[in-house]
């Protein structure tokens, strides 16, 4: 026999729990593990064992109640589950639509900043075009040469200020 550790109970003696005279088993008596409880096969386990004795469960009214009880429970977590997956798809569904509205709002936000810094220019060119256009005239008066460059830069600012209206119109 083997030495066995100072704590662990002398095989026969009355207490221990084990008569010493086990044999070992053979590998085609061992059965298989059977399935974890879990799921229905738990709700349906209990209620047979309740069916089998409930007086073990409370008795032969508290037993079927607690049967029913598993039942409602199990129930209620099925359809629990469910809606958690739809709510989910419909937060993912959501949560898809709140990314494409943010890049939306990123792209408007980018061309509204492009279109008020064009906006001044245009307002600025719109203002500037008359005054060229002005002093060419005041040039041309006063017999200088200047006075083409002058009209030639009234116009270009004047063909800028109109040249965004145009391309919108297409």
């Amino acid at each position: 026999m083997m030495d066995l550790p100072a704590t662990a109970p002398i095989p026969g003696e009355d207490d221990s729990g084990v008569s010493g005279e086990q044999q070992a088993g053979e590998a085609n008596e061992i059965a298989a593990s059977p399935a974890p409880l879990n799921g229905e096969l738990f709700v349906e386990t209990m209620r047979h064992l309740i069916a089998i004795n409930p007086n073990r469960f409370g008795g032969a009214y508290a037993g079927p109640m607690l049967s029913a009880h598993l039942g409602d429970a199990h129930y209620d977590k099925g359809q629990a589950r469910l809606q958690i997956a739809e709510l989910q798809r419909k937060l993912d569904d959501v949560s898809e639509k709140l990314s494409q509205q943010k890049i939306e709002y990123a792209r408007l936000e980018e061309r509204l900043d492009g279109a008020v810094t064009r906006i001044w220019v245009q307002k600025l060119c719109a203002f500037c075009s008359p005054i060229a256009l002005s002093f060419a005239i005041d040039l041309n008066k006063a017999e200088s040469s200047m006075w083409k460059m002058s009209a030639f830069l009234g116009v270009a600012l004047l063909i800028v200020s109109v040249l965004p209206d145009l391309r919108r119109k297409r």
